[in-house]
């Protein structure tokens, strides 16, 4: 039925979703939280954070494929240190 919202006249698209997700529960009910979601902070800060460690506002490919490898590195041995129970992940937001 959410498809169905795409034949709905624009003015009506977030009641007509609204009365949809009223009825929800379990999975359904997380994908319309999921999308309930209007704030991108968490996404500008990771952006602003990797804008200053590449130090320059143009980088080239290569150099732009290393500061991901390395972030990737990064974020993979924050993942272990959280599964292993070292950190939570309310120290990672210090």
């Amino acid at each position: 039925m959410l498809l169905a919202t795409a034949f709905l006249p624009v003015p009506h698209v977030n009641t007509g979703v609204s009365l949809l997700e009223a009825g929800t529960v379990g999975n359904v009910s997380a994908l319309f939280q999921y999308f309930r979601q209007e704030t991108n902070n968490h996404l500008e800060g990771w952006h602003n954070q990797l804008n200053r460690k590449a130090g320059k506002s143009h980088n080239g490919l290569y150099e732009l494929l290393q500061l991901l490898i390395s972030e990737q590195g990064v974020m993979d041995t924050l993942i272990q240190q959280v599964l292993s129970g070292n950190v939570t992940v309310g120290d990672l937001r210090r």
